[in-house]
């Protein structure tokens, strides 16, 4: 049942924030435009992270990845918990940031590349995660 939520919540964000990011645009203000996209991106990317983990948690992938990890229980507790962040919480949120990219390159009038505005998000991710990845490892 939550494999299908699983494999289309990316595609699903992505069109979404693709969607909002037309809308955001729909005033003359650049800034009010600017605003508007910031604040829908933090948005959807919560939304969407929060429902993945949920999603992903409640599902049978995360006990097929702590059973597939040998190793002691902590070892495939942490993967499980990796696997949960990253395909649960990382993905879609990537895919929102992806999604709001051409809207913002329509804002600022800079060109997108997604090679880097994904190496630059997957970086922040890794730092902004990794005390808490130290945490449950010492834990």
């Amino acid at each position: 049942m939550h494999a299908p939520v699983v494999l289309a919540l990316p595609p699903f964000a992505y069109a979404s924030s693709r969607l909002a990011g037309e809308a955001a645009l729909r005033t003359d203000d650049r800034v009010a435009a600017a605003t508007r996209l910031r604040r829908l991106n933090r948005v959807l990317q919560a939304t969407v992270a929060l429902v993945g983990v949920f999603v992903v948690t409640d599902s049978r992938l995360d006990d097929a990845v702590a059973a597939a990890i040998p190793g002691p229980t902590a070892l495939s507790t942490f993967g499980a918990l990796t696997g949960t962040v990253v395909i649960g919480g990382l993905l879609p949120a990537l895919a929102v940031h992806l999604g709001t990219r051409p809207a913002w390159a329509a804002v600022t009038g800079t060109a997108t590349d997604y090679v880097a505005t994904a190496r630059r998000y997957v970086t922040f991710a890794a730092l902004f995660i990794a005390p808490a990845f130290f945490v449950v490892g010492a834990w």
